[in-house]
């Protein structure tokens, strides 16, 4: 088990409601959470889907520390609690949870251009085996959230 994390791509809007003979995949998107409400309700089919392995969700917890203390210099739990950090980069994706739920592709364009903003971070990591997976993960979740952008799609994490 772990967390894997898929984009999205919605393709067009197909009505209020499916037929279920449909040859398409399709989704629901509704409003029953903050995140969808760049949306129409109704069913949309999929385009394509990227999909990102994070790893372990100990991993990920690990990997958002160590970026918590990279930018802030301060722990992981500070940040996820502390209101004076609601608006620095990054911070959706740090008190995100790591089991569940979705990010819409205007979040998603947000976080893409957090971390296009600052891969200086990465000068500071060594080159070792952490170092390698710490920068691996870097780009993958810069990446994914850059697809979700660009395709107004949806980034899911299972």
């Amino acid at each position: 088990m772990g967390l894997d994390v898929h984009v999205l791509v919605l393709d067009r809007f197909l009505g209020d409601e499916v037929e279920n003979d449909i040859d398409e995949r399709y989704t629901k998107i509704s409003h029953d959470s903050v995140e969808n409400e760049h949306y129409v309700s109704g069913y949309y089919s999929q385009k394509d889907a990227h999909h990102f392995r994070v790893g372990a969700y100990s991993s990920f917890s690990e990997w958002r520390r160590e970026l918590t203390t990279m930018m802030y210099n301060v722990e992981w739990d500070t940040i996820r609690f502390d209101h004076k950090f609601d608006s620095v980069p990054f911070i959706e994706l740090l008190r995100h949870s790591d089991c569940e739920g979705e990010i819409d592709y205007k979040l998603a364009a947000k976080l893409y251009e957090d971390f296009k903003n600052c891969l200086s971070i990465l000068d500071g990591v060594t080159d070792d085996f952490a170092g390698e997976y710490f920068k691996e993960k870097y780009f993958g979740w810069m990446e994914t959230f850059k697809i979700a952008a660009e395709n107004r799609g949806r980034v899911l994490f299972s």
